[in-house]
C-alpha cells in the first residue's frame, strides 16, 4: 500500500469536514421537513384538556408519511451529532479554548439528541397504537405526558449548549463572534422562556436551527480553514 504524503492527508481532511458541515447543513432542513409529515404542528400542548389531548392521537394515522417524517428527524439528529463532534475537536484544538469545552459541547448536544429522540419515541408509539388497534385513554394521556416530559429535558440540554458552543465562538474566534452573541443570547431567551407560553418555548428553541445552519454553510464555504490536527 502506498503511504499517503502531506497533500493526501490534507485532502482527506478537507473532505472530512466538508462532510461534517454537510451534516449540520442537513440537519435544520431534516428536522423541519418532518413537522408537516408527522403533524406535530397540530399536536396539542400540555394545557389542554384530555378530551382534546385523546382526540388529536384517534385521528393521527401511523402511515408511510408519518413513518418517512420521523425518520428524517432521527437521521437529522444523527447528522448534528457528527458536525458538533467536528466542532468540539476544533474547540479542544484552539489555543484560546480547551479540551474539556469541547467535550462539555459534544456532551450536552448528545443530552439533548437522547431526549429528542424520546420525545419521538414517545409521540410515534401514541399514533403507532391509533392504527393498530387503538388505547385506552390513559394510554394516551401517559404517552403524551411522557412525551413532553423528554421535551422538558430537551430545553435545559439545549440552553447549555447555547452557552457553551456561544461562549466557545467567542473564545476561539471560530466563527463571527455575532454568532456566539446569537447563541448565548438564544440560550438565555430559551431559559426566559420557560415562564411563557408554550408558543414561546417553539419560537426560542427554533433559533438553534438557524445559528447550526448558519454555522455548516461557514464551514462549507472554506472547509480547508477547518481542518482538524
Amino acid at each position: 500500500m502506498t503511504p499517503l504524503t502531506d497533500s493526501d492527508s490534507v485532502l482527506r481532511s478537507v473532505g472530512a469536514t466538508r462532510l461534517a458541515a454537510l451534516c449540520g447543513l442537513l440537519w435544520p432542513i431534516l428536522a423541519v421537513t418532518r413537522l408537516p409529515l408527522t403533524g406535530e404542528p397540530d399536536l396539542p400542548g400540555w394545557t389542554e384538556t384530555p378530551e382534546a389531548i385523546v382526540a388529536f392521537y384517534r385521528d393521527s394515522s401511523f402511515d408511510g408519511q408519518f413513518v418517512a417524517g420521523v425518520g428524517l428527524v432521527t437521521l437529522g439528529y444523527m447528522l448534528l451529532l457528527v458536525f458538533v463532534s467536528k466542532l468540539s475537536v476544533l474547540i479542544g484544538e484552539d489555543r484560546n479554548g480547551a479540551p474539556w469545552l469541547g467535550r462539555s459541547v459534544l456532551a450536552f448536544a448528545i443530552v439533548s439528541v437522547i431526549a429528542s429522540v424520546g420525545y419521538l419515541m414517545a409521540f410515534a408509539t401514541a399514533v403507532f397504537w391509533s392504527s393498530h388497534g387503538g388505547l385506552g385513554d390513559d394510554g394516551y394521556l401517559v404517552l403524551h405526558g411522557l412525551s413532553f416530559a423528554a421535551y422538558w429535558a430537551v430545553l435545559p440540554a439545549d440552553l447549555m449548549l447555547g452557552l457553551t458552543l456561544g461562549g466557545a465562538i467567542l473564545l476561539t474566534r471560530m466563527f463571527p463572534r455575532w454568532l456566539g452573541w446569537a447563541m448565548i443570547l438564544t440560550g438565555v431567551a430559551e431559559g426566559v422562556s420557560w415562564f411563557a407560553s408554550p408558543d414561546a418555548w417553539n419560537a426560542t428553541s427554533g433559533l438553534p436551527y438557524v445559528w447550526f445552519l448558519i454555522a455548516a454553510i461557514i464551514v462549507l464555504r472554506k472547509p480547508e480553514e477547518y481542518v482538524s490536527r
